[in-house]
């Protein structure tokens, strides 16, 4: 895929397993903490988490951050359609890059592989959501330019 700076960006694989549970734990924890609730980082949510991301039927693409034999990261994503914009769209469901290498490049790299992907694909645009407690987040979005829609909301059924 591409390397610079001894970072290669690379689809996740299954001998990742492992890294990847690491990286989701740590994941969640994160957004736990920024939303202010409970949520499940036990091992066996994290293996149900790793197995989904490497299942060959799931539509989620899972793209990893790749130092020195080392996972400082991951962003996963799906396509989608914006009936709003008439373009396909690519969803990103999860971004997180380890809390050792914020501000080192990674995260920078990996969403400029998706951007980049995303254009040799035909795709229109990148939609994410972000939890308005993320202050880091959003100033990395801004840099990217991306645009806030402070009017919308994000809602789901939970079963």
């Amino acid at each position: 895929m591409s390397s610079k700076d001894n970072i290669t960006i690379r689809f996740l694989e299954d001998r990742d397993r492992g890294a990847i549970q690491e990286n989701v734990k740590e994941f969640i924890a994160y957004i736990a903490q920024l939303c202010g609730k409970e949520l499940d980082d036990s091992p066996e949510k994290t293996e149900e988490v790793a197995t989904e991301l490497l299942s060959a039927n799931s539509s989620t693409q899972v793209i990893v951050a790749e130092r020195d034999g080392k996972l400082d990261g991951f962003l996963s994503y799906f396509p989608a359609f914006w009936v709003e914009e008439n373009t396909k769209s690519y969803m990103v469901s999860a971004f997180s890059v380890s809390s050792k290498k914020r501000g080192s490049g990674v995260g920078r790299k990996l969403f400029s592989h998706l951007v980049s992907q995303a254009k040799e694909d035909g795709v229109g645009q990148v939609i994410l959501t972000v939890h308005h407690n993320n202050a880091g987040a959003l100033k990395f979005y801004d840099k990217f330019g991306l645009i806030h829609y402070e009017d919308e909301r994000i809602m789901l059924v939970d079963f």
